[in-house]
C-alpha cells in the first residue's frame, strides 16, 4: 500500500522514505495499548485521493500509561489499477 516513492513528513518538518518509515515501525519500543482513527475524510479526484483523520493513540512508556492525539493527511494514486500512498503528513494535537 505504500508506495516506493512514498515521502513522509513529521510535526517537526523532517521527511522521511518508505524504507524509514519501516525502519521506525520495526524500532518502535512502546507498547500499544490502543489506537483509535475517527474523523475519517476521504475526497478521490480521478486517479488520486486525500485521505485526513485523526489517531488517539494510548502506550505504556517507561512503565505509565500516555495517550496523545494526532491528525495525519495523506496523497494517494492510482497506479496499475491499485491504490499507493506516495505523501503522508502528521501533526501532533495538543493536549490541554
Amino acid at each position: 500500500m505504500i508506495a516506493d516513492d512514498f515521502i513522509g513528513t513529521t510535526p517537526d518538518g523532517a521527511v522521511y522514505s518508505k524504507a524509514e518509515l519501516f525502519e521506525y515501525v520495526k524500532s518502535y519500543n512502546e507498547e500499544l495499548i490502543s489506537l483509535v482513527t475517527d474523523e475519517w475524510k476521504v475526497r478521490v479526484y480521478g486517479d488520486a485521493a486525500v485521505v485526513t483523520a485523526r489517531n488517539t493513540r494510548k502506550v505504556k512508556l517507561e512503565g505509565k500509561e500516555v495517550t496523545s492525539q494526532d491528525r495525519f493527511t495523506d496523497t494517494w494514486i492510482k497506479r496499475d489499477g491499485s491504490w499507493k500512498c506516495v505523501a503522508g503528513h502528521n501533526s501532533t494535537v495538543p493536549q490541554k
